[in-house]
């Protein structure tokens, strides 16, 4: 009868691995579940019939194939295993031949060379047998891929998927072969492969149903959707971040409405995996899986493997049972770093002096919670024992020198040691495994993130990491999710990790100790069935009574291993001693388990049939020929262990074969002790091939795991790095013919090594010296007496000092292509001839060695200063045999200094160690020192976090030579004896010396960098071609026109765009290649056209490979000094991106809106990336990088942080070079060619001194309003006249200056007009108005703000008018409306129509009145043209007349303090009288933006915008933070309300849409129409997405005027906001338009607020800030929930964000260490402040016993502007008991506050 899997069985609700079931009642994982359609196996319960009564009928069709198959491969009739819902076949037994090997039939041969075929021996490397398992399979697959039913060339072997496990030199190989259709992997589904000797001997399909060929793979939800949809079932609010990246997958349902019918039992769903942050969360890792197309959930799960214990229990930290329940003295503390060395399994080491240590290893990484751990000493290191628990230490080694501690790194490293004696190609196993120890919590303990934790004692719980079966059991639950597999086993991980420390402790209970009271077990369970219960845990049970519950399945299977060591094994026809029976079982579970996915399924009786179960794994890692049909050396052990739990199969036949010849008899063991080592002997047994060495140590002797030392045919074995004075236990196993063939093993011997004597040797840098004959020998005949003498040296004395040889040997853990480190000379001058050091591997390579003098910091990755002494290709000798390295060129040293070396093999690794310290003395003798210094995977080039390691030391030898004699030096010392670390068992530091930042060179280091100093030179490139066709005095270079038929040339001409010749006009790319040698997350940089262009997208390279979101950003004019601060800049690409590293562009594709930039015009661009954007140092700053006929780019900067903030350091690298494509379109013809190539850019920053009258080359954007012909060298003016004009001048200025324009009084008359150079940014200095040919006397301006004057100002007429107006030469970018200054600074309260000018007598004096204004009316400080005239407003004041000036403004003109101070600067300056009954208006705004402050998105039908009752939104311009699909900005403004925009997920920032109106208008009302889905009932909640945005109004300056929050947006379709005159009547426009109501509002009538947009809390105590919450109103709004906030230092995960979090619950908290904490939050825009709040964070409870209250005292609250400038400050005094602290900056009679309003 053939065997058909029904599956059928108990899964586990979530999968989550605790020795014991946890409580999840009021924490974030009370809602998990699994949708019972995703488990493989639905829960049974009891009475239930497991098969259906018409069972699924398998169409005849099929069994006549399979039956096919079975003969055409030779396998056992009804063998092969069909699974039914799949309707394929399951798994298949054979033994077939795929590699050469000695299973059964297998006469396979690795080829062999004949005349001048290539050889192809016998792979030799684990990657080597790798390789070609993987081809051998995936051949065997392809060829009956038929007869399988499956694609295997689409659906399996994707590059990099397959997982290996190579046993015994490919005795045995696994592969786990998962399963991609259309590149989405296929959850659960896989195929899995084992070959024995050779022998393929077991294939499986596991859940491999049919997914049709149409299944879309494309989803329709975003995973920002998924993540909302989480987060709604957990009731929970979002927090920023993640535990791992959105992934697409396709789930394999089971679902229980299926049909039965034969090969319908599986469907698919394309699912989100996210894993959220949710508010609440502790140490959970939640992942959810969402349906990508109807957002349905599947399952929520905790991904966290827990310890824990609750209620009614008291464990302590050991049972107290002699002797291994009490603490024991002076064990070692192996594999630590101890100085510059590392101590082996006894824990010595060999470095003499005083060293110091921490609990940091190669393998252990100790991070204490406790505190940190340090000892130092010399003569050897003795940690202590202490009695206690918990934080309790023996007084030495610092608080982090704890029982758990020191426990830890014992015992895992032990652990660690006997698994890679069994698995050695497991690389997680060769890993620094971090361990976190007394947690501030209890009952707990878990694998996650890569990691093991465990909680102090308390709540009825004892300490879980002094425990050692519970740090097995943890570090068990890592192994099982780094094996063949890469995933934790089904249906229970629980039970392989029992598996794992029940082997090592060779005890059932499980964490012994941990309950404190009853007898037998006090662990939490016990896994041999005989001592819980006396009846085993069957399949059946388990379906009756686990309900799911993990570790009540995982004893289904741990049970049936156990048996099989402790009662199968030992029993008859075996009756194997106890250390051969868990010998056997130890290796077989670790190599078994590796590639188990599933340990039982199916039905009972028989659990175990499907294709990688538990016991089919067992009885392939048990097979000694190819073939386990007929049967496995062990095999009835095997299924009576497993078949007493119904988790075995009925076929193959059960029977033991195999293994014939097999010694039957144990050898007898000597053990003889030695100095830190043991040599072990044994007697000859008849039949053994080879023996096996195990060792073992502690007090319960070989009843333990052990370690498995040596496979060797010899009878003998030297055991070394032992700890003396410490008992050791060794066994020895004799082998059959295969490694399953156990021989008895012998009776266990103990030894314990002695000291010996320690021996008086030279230093190892000089030749020992001979016995002399005559002790008093001549002290002339010197040379030969192995000692170079200080009146020696090389070219006299060669046998003295001649090839001395400098060894620095060590271990050698790591390696790669390079290695540099530094040499100093101490005393003499030395020349270097060669090294000698060891190679990753066996092979031939270039070698380059370079030099260069002094350390090499700074140029690690820069060639400048290095020179190449050495280049040679040469055989690498690996790792047992040194390379010797001699130079082609010696590198002479002079006494006292330094040289760097950097040897570089081009084709292999060189060999090296992690290091303690860079720069680290690592060896020196008489003459030398050298120095630790750093590992490099790219030779002058790379990235520093990617391409350099450090600390690394150099493993080798240096031969030199002395040349001259200098000071007396030192006799050698002599090789210091070993030491052993030692303690009971341990604890902290870390491990894997990290990859340092490394030093730049100085041009790394941000700058401020001042612009070039204005030259009168003028600019080459016109904005626009002349007016008219008069000469100008720059000749062409082109006389001629193009052909008009030059079109599809390849060159886009003069008279060509790209819609007249898309060939050569459209996507046309300026290169500034090649790859970059440097590299940050950013770059930016400017672009200016010379004619229209349409920039499309960048192409560009990154530092490696990958899938991750690219940003891009732009500004109109250049990004100098907005570097650091997001305003001003618009996103305009977000998307994923896959990134193609160092050496093939990575392509962006087109941005969804192309960006504009005009002939003339300058443009900013910055590409972002959360990794590394590869680019060059370059020369200076803003020269021109590369051109063409149509776009400049000039060098920018290197960008290391997305918009930190004003005042950030250390973010910006100057000067860097984009290298890349920029791909644009050419949209308007070129204007006249240039005189000279563009050899720099205009610049941003400001000058530092007034700027200069030089004239201009540049015609004005706008022509004058008198068109000149031609630009001209001299300022056009208009005739003299008497009576200046008020209007405007027609040559229009750029950009005002951020500083008001101040006058002098004249002594004469002006003789000519004034002009002004260009410049793109406003001048730091003001622009002075006065004839530069007259002496100019500087007004005093600096009102007082403790005493205002309470006289009005006065002005006195000057002596004689001037002859001409104030003119200015037309600039660069113009605005497009003339400035004109007010008619004058002080008006008269009726000012006159005609105003008059008088010559004034005296300078003018300015007094300050009663109150100062907010800040100087001031123009636009922008890059940005300005659209309308910019008026300064008059005052109160009266002046005897107004004088008006008669010069277009340069920058704001300064008005004189007015009686009632503005709410902000005068972006909107008046023409207006204050007056004290003003009227009022309804808000004006440029802008309305809607931004959100969770992570949901933007999504609205329409946003009507109402001035008068007419909706003005719909004639603006529509954009958004980002666009899903097609959902574009402008149709929220389309007057269509079927159609809706919507933005994209937002990645890690806050979604915004806003429309830009063009100019100011006052709004009376705002109507939103939110979208809903599907219907207007909104079941799936879209409309909830707009709750808590705010709704802002913006003025032309960028300023917020007010703010609304949309509040809870759920079940509303419409939101309406009205707003109230309550402004204050200003105006934009000299002369405001009759068909347009223009911007008016500029403040609140009665209030006068600071405006900012940062706010910080700055410690001056030294305490830590903490905080609940920091709430900042404006507008009624809390304007600070959502935002980024950031702080100085972060207390283990208690971030900045969670005192904006909207959240009292949660905290913030910097660290204790820092001495000046602060925190402080990014409002992302310029806010009026009304009153900030903030909730004191207390301890314990809010009477706050410990005083946490207090720690705010006197903390400074300050708020800055958009520039980073001050604007306000207030102290919170003495917070002490205060549970809250608020300040209102509507009281101005707050003692508390000081503000800066000007």
């Amino acid at each position: 009868m053939r065997l058909i899997l029904l599956v059928l069985c108990a899964i586990q609700a979530f999968r989550v691995h605790a020795l014991v079931d946890i409580d999840r009642n009021g924490t974030v994982a009370e809602n998990a579940f699994v949708d019972p359609d995703l488990s493989k196996d639905i829960p049974i319960s009891e009475g239930v019939n497991l098969i259906d009564e018409e069972p699924v009928k398998v169409p005849e069709g099929f069994i006549g194939k399979l039956n096919e198959l079975e003969a055409k491969l030779d396998l056992l009739p009804n063998s092969t295993q069909i699974d039914l819902k799949a309707g394929r076949v399951e798994s298949i037994t054979l033994a077939q031949p795929i590699l050469p090997g000695s299973g059964v039939r297998n006469r396979l041969l690795w080829s062999v060379a004949t005349g001048e075929d290539t050889t192809h021996g016998s792979p030799v490397t684990s990657e080597e047998w790798e390789e070609i398992a993987i081809q051998a399979v995936k051949n065997w697959m392809v060829d009956h891929a038929s007869d399988l039913d499956v694609n295997v060339d689409t659906e399996l072997f994707a590059e990099g998927t397959v997982r290996t496990g190579i046993h015994a030199d490919g005795d045995m190989i696994q592969l786990h072969i998962p399963r991609i259709f259309k590149g989405i992997p296929v959850v659960g589904a896989r195929a899995m492969a084992t070959i024995k000797l050779g022998n393929l001997i077991n294939v499986g399909f596991e859940d491999w149903g049919t997914i049709p060929s149409d299944f879309p793979v494309e989803p329709t939800l975003t995973a920002g959707e998924a993540y909302d949809a989480v987060a709604a079932h957990a009731q929970r609010s979002l927090l920023q971040g993640n535990n791992c990246d959105p992934e697409l997958e396709i789930l394999t349902m089971t679902p229980s409405s299926s049909s039965g019918q034969f090969g319908e039992g599986y469907k698919y769903v394309l699912a989100w995996r996210v894993c959220p942050l949710l508010e609440g969360q502790d140490n959970e890792v939640m992942e959810g899986l969402v349906d990508a197309q109807s957002g349905q959930i599947y399952s929520f799960v905790d991904k966290v493997d827990y310890f824990q214990a609750k209620g009614g229990v008291y464990p302590i930290s050991n049972d107290k049972r002699f002797p291994d329940g009490v603490q024991q003295p002076g064990w070692p503390m192996p594999y630590m770093y101890v100085g510059n060395e590392l101590t082996d399994t006894g824990g010595n080491y060999f470095q003499s002096g005083s060293v110091t240590a921490s609990f940091n290893g190669k393998y252990v990484l100790i991070k204490d919670n406790c505190g940190s751990s340090s000892l130092s000493g010399s003569g050897g290191l003795d940690w202590g024992t202490s009695g206690g628990t918990d934080c309790t230490t023996p007084g030495v080694g610092g608080s982090g020198n704890t029982h758990s501690a020191r426990t830890n790194v014992y015992e895992l490293n032990k652990a660690m040691e006997m698994a890679r004696s069994h698995l050695p190609n497991n690389n997680w196993l060769k890993q620094k495994l971090t361990v976190n120890l007394n947690i501030n919590n209890n009952c707990n303990a878990f694998w996650g993130s890569g990691t093991i934790n465990f909680y102090r004692s308390g709540g009825g719980c004892g300490n879980t990491g002094e425990l050692a079966g519970v740090i097995v059991h943890e570090w068990g639950h890592g192994l099982d999710n780094n094996d063949v597999t890469g995933s934790i086993a089904s249906p229970s991980g629980e039970g392989i990790a029992d598996i794992y420390a029940a082997l090592r402790m060779a005890d059932s209970c499980i964490g012994r100790g941990f309950y404190a009271s009853g007898g037998g077990c006090t662990g939490v369970r016990n896994i041999d069935y005989k001592q819980s219960g006396g009846t085993p845990k069957t399949f059946s049970v388990s379906n009756r009574s686990c309900g799911g519950a993990v570790h009540c399945v995982g004893q289904v299977y741990s049970q049936a291993v156990w048996s099989l060591y402790k009662r199968t094994l030992q029993s008859a026809p075996y009756s194997y001693d106890d250390n051969t029976a868990l010998e056997i079982v130890t290796r077989l579970t670790f190599i078994a388990a590796g590639n188990i996915n599933t340990w039982f399924s199916g039905s009972p009786p028989y659990g175990g049939c499907n294709s990688a179960s538990g016991y089919r794994e067992y009885l392939a890692a048990d097979d000694d020929n190819g073939n386990i049909n007929d049967g496995t050396p062990h095999m009835q052990a095997i299924f009576q262990a497993f078949n007493d739990q119904e988790i075995a199969c009925s076929t193959p036949t059960v029977q033991d074969s195999g293994c014939v010849g097999t010694p039957n008899s144990p050898p007898q063991v000597t053990v003889a002790p030695g100095n830190m080592q043991a040599v072990i002997s044994w007697t000859a047994v008849s039949g053994a091939l080879n023996y096996q060495v195990f060792r073992t140590e502690g007090v319960k002797g070989c009843g333990q795991g052990k370690v498995k030392l040596t496979t060797t045919t010899t009878r003998s074995y030297t055991d070394s790095g032992l700890m003396n004075g410490r008992e050791y236990y060794y066994i020895v196993i004799p082998k059959g013919p295969n490694d399953s063939c156990f021989g008895p093993a012998s009776p266990c011997a103990a030894v314990t090594p002695t000291q010996a004597p320690v021996p008086t040797t030279p230093s190892p840098t000089q030749r020992p010296t001979a016995p002399t004959k005559n002790p008093t020998a001549q002290p002339t005949k010197k040379c030969g007496n192995g000692f170079c003498d200080m009146d020696e040296y090389s070219s006299i004395c060669p046998v003295d000092c001649s090839n001395l040889e400098l060894s620095v040997l060590d271990t050698r853990s790591r390696g790669s292509p390079g290695v540099m480190f530094w040499v100093k000379s101490v005393s003499r001058g030395l020349e270097v001839s060669s090294f000698k050091f060891y190679s990753w591997a066996a092979q031939t390579s270039l070698v380059q060695v370079y030099t260069r003098t002094g350390q090499y910091t700074g140029y690690e990755l820069d060639q400048t200063g290095w020179e190449l002494v050495h280049e040679a290709t040469i055989d690498l000798l690996g790792d047992v045999t040194m390379t010797e390295l001699t130079l082609s060129n010696k590198v002479v040293i002079s006494s006292g200094t330094i040289k760097s070396f950097f040897i570089w093999a081009t084709q292999g690794n060189i060999k090296y160690d992690v290091g303690t310290s860079e720069g680290a003395l690592l060896g020196s003798d008489s003459f030398m020192e050298v120095y630790q210094g750093i590992g490099v995977t790219s030779k002058f080039s790379g990235v520093f976090a990617s391409n350099v390691y450090s600390p690394r030391r150099f493993n080798g030898i240096i031969s030199y030579d002395v040349l001259v004699s200098s000071t007396p030096t030192a006799k050698p010392t002599t090789s210091p004896s070993k030491k052993p670390v030692t303690s009971s068992p341990t604890r902290y530091p870390s491990f894997n010396p990290t990859k340092r930042p490394v030093t730049p060179v100085p041009t790394e280091q941000p700058t401020r960098r001042p612009t070039a100093k204005p030259t009168a030179v003028p600019s080459n490139i016109p904005t626009q071609p002349p007016s008219s066709s008069t000469p100008t005095n720059r000749p062409s270079t082109n006389p001629t026109s193009p052909p008009s038929d030059s079109c599809d040339n390849g060159t886009c001409e003069s008279n060509e765009t790209s819609s007249s010749c898309p060939q050569d006009c459209a996507n046309v790319i300026l290169t500034a290649h090649d790859a970059g040698t440097n590299g940050a997350p950013g770059i930016m940089f400017d672009l200016m056209a010379s004619r229209d262009v349409v920039v499309r997208s960048f192409d560009f390279y990154t530092d490696a490979a990958r899938y991750d979101v690219v940003e891009v950003y732009t500004r109109l004019g250049g990004y100098s000094g907005n570097e650091l601060v997001v305003s001003g800049w618009t996103l305009i690409h977000s998307k994923n991106v896959t990134q193609m590293g160092r050496n093939t562009l990575t392509t962006l594709g087109d941005f969804d809106t192309g960006v504009t930039i005009r002939a003339g015009s300058t443009q900013s661009f910055f590409i972002y990336t959360g990794f590394y954007i590869m680019y060059d140092k370059g020369t200076v700053e803003g020269q021109v990088l590369a051109s063409d006929a149509s776009l400049v780019i000039y060098e920018g900067v290197g960008i290391g942080s997305k918009f930190p903030g004003a005042g950030a350091t250390g973010v910006v690298f100057s000067p860097r070079v984009f290298k890349g494509d920029i791909r644009y379109d050419a949209t308007s013809i070129t204007v006249s060619p240039t005189k000279a190539p563009v050899t720099s850019k205009p610049t941003n920053a400001p000058s530092k001194k007034p700027v200069s009258t030089s004239p201009t080359k540049f015609p004005t954007q706008k022509p004058t309003s008198k068109p000149t012909n031609a630009p001209t060298t001299k300022p056009i003016s208009p005739p003299p006249t008497k009576t200046p004009t008020l209007k405007p001048t027609s040559m229009p200025t750029h950009t005002p200056s951020k500083k008001p324009i101040t006058s002098s009084p004249v002594k004469a008359p002006t003789k000519r007009p004034i002009t002004a150079s260009p410049a793109n940014v406003p001048s730091k200095q003001p622009v002075s108005a006065l004839p530069t040919d007259s002496p100019l006397q500087q007004p005093t301006f600096k009102p007082t703000y403790d005493t205002p004057s309470k006289v009005p100002i006065t002005e006195s007429p000057t002596k004689v008018p001037t002859r001409h107006p104030v003119t200015t030469s037309p600039t660069n970018v113009p605005s497009k409306k003339p400035i004109t200054s007010s008619p004058t600074i002080v008006p008269t309260q009726t000012p006159t129509s005609v105003p008059t000018f008088t010559p004034s007598k005296a300078p003018i004096t300015i007094s300050p009145l009663k109150a100062p204004t907010r800040s100087p009316i001031t123009a636009s400080p922008t890059n940005v043209p300005s659209k309308k005239p910019i008026t300064a407003s008059p005052t109160k004041i009266p002046t005897q007349k107004p004088t008006p000036t008669n010069a277009p403004s340069k920058g704001p003109v300064t008005a004189s303090p007015t009686q009632k101070p503005t709410l902000r600067p005068s972006g909107f300056p008046t023409t207006h009288p204050t007056t004290t009954n003003a009227s009022t208006c309804y808000p004006g705004a440029k802008i309305v933006k809607l931004e959100a402050t969770t992570n949901e998105q933007i999504q609205v039908f329409e946003v009507k915008v109402y001035t008068s009752g007419k909706n003005i939104a719909t004639g603006g311009r529509a954009t958004q933070s980002s666009t899903l699909s097609a959902f574009d900005a402008p149709r929220a403004i389309d007057d269509n309300n079927n159609s809706f925009s919507h933005t994209a997920q937002a990645n890690g920032t806050r979604a915004w849409w806003q429309v830009d109106f063009g100019r100011g208008f006052e709004i009376d009302s705002i109507e939103i129409l939110n979208r809903w889905c599907t219907d207007p009932s909104d079941e799936k909640g879209c409309l909830c997405r707009l709750s808590y945005a705010n709704l802002s109004l913006i003025d032309d300056q960028g300023l917020v005027v007010i703010t609304r929050s949309i509040e809870n947006s759920c079940g509303k379709a419409s939101l309406s906001y009205r707003f109230q005159p309550s402004f204050e009547c200003t105006s934009s426009d000299t002369t405001p338009s009759p068909t347009s109501s223009p911007l008016k509002s500029l403040s609140p009538v009665a209030v006068q607020l600071p405006r900012a947009r940062e706010v910080k809390l700055h410690s001056i105590t030294g305490n830590p800030i903490q905080v609940f919450e920091v709430e900042i109103y404006s507008s009624g709004v809390n304007i600070a929930r959502g935002k980024t906030a950031t702080q100085s230092s972060t207390l283990n995960s208690l971030v900045a964000s969670n005192a904006v979090d909207g959240n009292s619950g949660t905290f913030s908290h910097t660290t204790n260490s820092s001495p000046y904490s602060w925190w402080q939050v990014d409002l992302g825009g310029t806010f009026p402040i009304e009153s900030i709040k903030v909730l004191n964070r207390w301890c314990g409870n809010p009477s706050d016993p410990n005083g946490c209250l207090c720690r705010l005292s006197h903390t400074v609250l300050s708020l800055f502007d958009e520039h980073g400038q001050w604007v306000a400050t207030a102290s919170l005094g003495d917070t002490c008991n205060k549970l809250e602290w608020t300040v209102n900056f509507n009281n101005s009679g707050d003692s508390n506050v000081c503000t800066i309003l000007a």
